[in-house]
């Protein structure tokens, strides 16, 4: 005769063993399944990747050249061996400038504190290529030889040099329009041409980037 209760308490026993019992079906993780996706239309994926990196190339290039014209604009500015900088009440630009008298700078010399004063001349010039004659504009820097104006290595290796009259340096990294002067200088050359119709003498080189060409005497 079959005992009820047994029955009963096999089928609970059953049930509890049924609900402890460990799930051993495996979840695959979520990164897992990610690249499935991925794999599944490799030629879209490689599409996407290409439209990734050359949206960064892009970006990378513009901050490049936007890097390289803030610094080549201030480069001159930081050039100078100086602490205060007079200019006219006129100026707009570095390539817009208007003259102001050197009375202020004779008295901006009285004042307590200041150690020294000396004038920069800037302004363009035409320049002859004494390669092919052609002449254009070039932006010349005047200053006194003997005063330490510019943090160039060029300009203060060679500064003794424009102690002569009708002496200059040139800019090494001007464009090629106004002649192979680094490269004359380099081999040994005499270099001279006309600058506002006087003839005058490259004497050294020196580097300034920059969106205009100089040339300091």
């Amino acid at each position: 005769m079959a005992n009820p209760t047994a029955n009963r308490d096999s089928k609970l026993n059953h049930a509890q063993k049924s609900k402890g019992a460990p799930n051993r079906t495996k979840r695959k993780p979520p990164l897992f399944l990610s690249w499935l996706q991925l794999r599944k239309e490799r030629a879209r994926l490689l599409v996407a990747i290409a439209g990734i990196s050359f949206a960064d190339v892009l970006m990378f290039l513009q901050m490049g050249f936007r890097g390289a014209l803030f610094s080549s604009a201030v480069e001159f500015h930081h050039s100078l061996n100086g602490e205060i900088v007079m200019l006219s009440s006129r100026y707009r630009s570095l390539i817009s400038l208007d003259r102001f008298t050197e009375r202020r700078l004779y008295q901006a010399a009285g004042v307590a504190g200041v150690e020294s004063v000396s004038p920069i001349y800037l302004n363009f010039m035409q320049w002859r290529n004494p390669d092919n004659k052609e002449i254009w504009d070039i932006f010349v820097i005047g200053i006194q030889p003997d005063d330490q104006v510019m943090n160039l290595a060029g300009v203060q290796a060679n500064h003794q040099q424009l102690r002569e009259p009708d002496t200059a340096l040139f800019n090494r990294g001007s464009r090629t329009e106004f002649g192979p002067i680094a490269d004359w200088f380099q081999a040994g050359e005499v270099t001279s041409t006309e600058v506002n119709q006087r003839q005058i003498e490259i004497r050294g080189l020196f580097q300034l980037n920059g969106y205009v060409q100089h040339l300091i005497n």
